[in-house]
């Protein structure tokens, strides 16, 4: 029986599940060098030679079952050909099963795939399970033990059991907020769980929300963010969703190096660069883009070194969380890629700069301006100490906009933009139908040398344009909508 599901999708504790259910020997392949004999000698090693021969024999006969994690993991440190040759025997030690089916095994989409089409090949019949998300009780039962082991002030945390009504409620709006955000209903979580769970029901989306939900007094709270900015739990969504994202980059380039360490036999300097965030995110694109550039990462690695990573590397980048095939797997991971090579100033492709890396990715979605505020340079705006992010390419403002069109929530989603003195500066600020404060958001980007003429594509209804120079306002269908206009040459309401 073989089981996947994506990184960090619940692999390893539905194993110890399933091990501890059955009463069954739990073998974590990621520490071990697979290949022929693999399983025949492990379990004398595991259970003792004494234990092993009858444990043998009940598993053959039906009786006992094994239950075998991270066979994608085993993949990479063992590489393709010692991989094969332990399905292979696996597939040749159980033939003399009656009935089969007693070994089970997880491990990413593609390496499950591949056994599947080995064991499948050799005669076995096997099935293909999916490790689903958490359901919305799961995933509330899940926060709840996280914040179960959280201090704050070094005493533990509280008041998700003590209060736990409008502890609910408050998560339950932040699920609602983030399920719009992704483009989906808002409301009640039976109304919008089964489009957004795939998102809102992942572990480490979970664990980081989590940080955000322990505040003292759910009930004053509304929202994931807040227009008050010395608020206590004030937070950006930009930044609670680069947590999250990031959380999710560095957990894959914890599972690799130590891997690659081991398999190419590297230093410790040499492994300790391998794979990180910035790799990935270009890798990732390669597969997006259908391998339309080479990455030239790790520059540390010499040539038969290169050669041996790319082919070890090859099938954890196409079972990367943020992929679906060669499609994101949501919007989230989307913009945070695009706003990632933004801001990046090292981004290395060989035959593709920046611009043409851009030009080919999706135009720009709801988390797009929220990862770009983030990710950017931070700077004071004013005398009282404003944050704004530093934008360095004012073509970059259209975009911005667009995005946060699509990411508001309220009533009057403001932008306004002010060219008169340099900085010019961007401002956006969704503002909650009730006009109340304490919900929704506001972000400020100062661009320090604009050049001058700013060419708008993006829905400029609600906008405030304010502009020493010329503004060329256009659409696919030729028209605009404006608020409010003034330059040196006209001043005007319209709509």
């Amino acid at each position: 029986m073989l089981v996947t599901a994506p990184g960090a999708g619940g692999k390893s504790a539905a194993a110890s599940a399933l091990a501890y259910q059955l009463n069954a020997p739990l073998v974590d392949l990621a520490h071990l060098q697979v290949g022929s004999n693999t399983l025949t000698g492990l379990l004398p090693r595991v259970l003792g030679w004494k234990e092993a021969p009858s444990f043998i024999s009940a598993l053959l006969a039906g009786e006992r079952s094994v239950v075998l994690d991270s066979l994608d993991e085993a993949r990479l440190l063992a590489g393709r050909n010692n991989f094969f040759a332990f399905l292979e025997d696996l597939a040749e030690f159980m033939k003399e099963a009656n009935p089969h089916g007693q070994v089970v095994i997880l491990g990413r989409r593609e390496a499950i795939e591949d056994a599947y089409l080995i064991l499948d090949d050799a005669g076995m019949r096997t099935s293909i399970s999916r490790i689903h998300p958490l359901t919305h009780q799961q995933s509330a039962e899940l926060i709840d033990k996280t914040l179960d082991r959280k201090e704050v002030d070094k005493k533990p945390y509280r008041v998700h059991r003590d209060h736990p009504v409008p502890f609910a409620k408050f998560r339950d709006d932040v699920f609602s907020e983030l399920s719009e955000a992704l483009g989906f209903e808002g409301g009640e979580p039976r109304q919008f769980w089964a489009e957004a769970g795939s998102f809102l029901g992942y572990p480490p989306v979970l664990l980081a929300l989590a940080e955000r939900l322990a505040v003292d007094n759910p009930q004053g709270e509304k929202g994931i963010t807040t227009l008050v900015g010395d608020h206590p739990a004030a937070v950006t969504r930009g930044k609670l969703l680069r947590q999250i994202v990031e959380g999710i980059l560095d957990r894959e380039s914890d599972k690799v190096r130590p891997r690659i360490k081991k398999a190419l036999r590297l230093s410790a300097e040499k492994s300790a660069v391998l794979y990180g965030r910035e790799e990935q995110t270009l890798r990732i694109l390669r597969v997006i883009l259908d391998g339309k550039f080479e990455v030239v990462y790790p520059a540390v690695l010499d040539g038969d070194e290169r050669v041996a990573y790319e082919e070890q590397i090859e099938s954890f980048v196409n079972d990367h969380p943020f992929l679906i095939g060669k499609k994101f797997s949501n919007a989230v991971f989307e913009d945070y890629v695009r706003a990632f090579v933004v801001t990046s100033e090292t981004v290395a492709v060989v035959g593709m700069s920046k611009e043409q890396l851009l030009s080919q990715c999706s135009p720009e979605g709801p988390f797009y301006a929220h990862f770009l505020f983030d990710l950017s340079p931070e700077v004071d705006f004013s005398k009282d100490s404003i944050r704004a992010a530093k934008l360095l390419d004012e073509s970059l403002v259209d975009g911005i906009i667009r995005s946060h069109r699509l990411a508001a929530s309220g009533s009057a989603p403001i932008g306004y933009y002010s060219d008169g003195n340099n900085p010019a500066s961007l401002t956006l600020a969704d503002i909650p139908e009730d006009g109340s404060a304490g919900v929704g958001y506001s972000m400020v980007f100062m661009i320090e040398e604009p050049v001058g003429v700013l060419e708008l594509t993006a829905p400029l209804s609600d906008c405030v344009i304010s502009a020493n120079a010329a503004v060329n306002i256009s659409s696919p269908a030729g028209s605009g909508s404006i608020r409010s206009w003034s330059s040196p040459y006209c001043s005007r309401t319209a709509s």
